[in-house]
């Protein structure tokens, strides 16, 4: 029945038909939706980089002058919880790792080298930064694994973020190291503010 209807259909109203079906703006996917939420930071994950808040949002900013239209950073972290959660959601889609197919751990590419204190000091002040505050233990955790992963999957260089035992080992338990890293970064400002 719908084979006679279309036939007798003129050929611009057959395209016409054929291209609002072809459209779900009446009702998106759930792909599509995730997609036009976390495209942008799809992209920049893609790049290779994981993005800190303030770089997404001046990169938003540039977008938004050329029509595009992307959620802020505080959106994202408003839908997924946390900017970690968010740049996990962007690794997952970029790399195309579905909730479908078994998640496979992060390969140990790297040898395990010894951490100095300064260096998990630098580690959490680096983490703290791209997620815009300081960062959670179980945060940094998931933060720790997603940039791994995505270095792994460039055949970039460790970029050095210790296991919670290694913090815990080096300041006593997660809330000692982040206290020093608060204490440097106050410090660091009063310095500024006075030059």
């Amino acid at each position: 029945m719908l084979a006679e209807i279309v036939t007798s259909l003129s050929e611009n109203t057959r395209r016409e038909l054929t291209r609002l079906l072809g459209h779900s703006v009446a009702m998106p996917t759930t792909q599509e939706l995730r997609e036009m939420r976390i495209g942008l930071l799809v992209e920049m994950v893609a790049a290779g980089e994981l993005p800190k808040t303030r770089s997404y949002d001046r990169t938003r900013n540039l977008r938004e002058r050329n029509g595009e239209d992307w959620p802020g950073s505080t959106g994202l972290i408003r839908h997924y919880g946390t900017w970690t959660a968010a740049l996990r959601a962007a690794v997952d889609l970029a790399f195309d790792v579905t909730k479908n197919r078994a998640r496979a751990r992060t390969p140990q590419a790297w040898p395990p080298t010894p951490y100095s204190r300064r260096e998990v000091l630098e580690a959490l002040a680096i983490a703290s930064e791209k997620v815009g505050q300081v960062i959670g233990q179980w945060e940094y955790v998931e933060l720790r694994r997603v940039e791994r992963q995505l270095a792994w999957r460039n055949g970039s260089p460790d970029p050095r973020y210790p296991e919670i035992g290694v913090v815990r080992k080096n300041f006593g338990g997660w809330d000692a190291a982040i206290s020093k890293i608060v204490c440097i970064q106050a410090s660091a400002s009063g310095s500024r503010a006075q030059e």
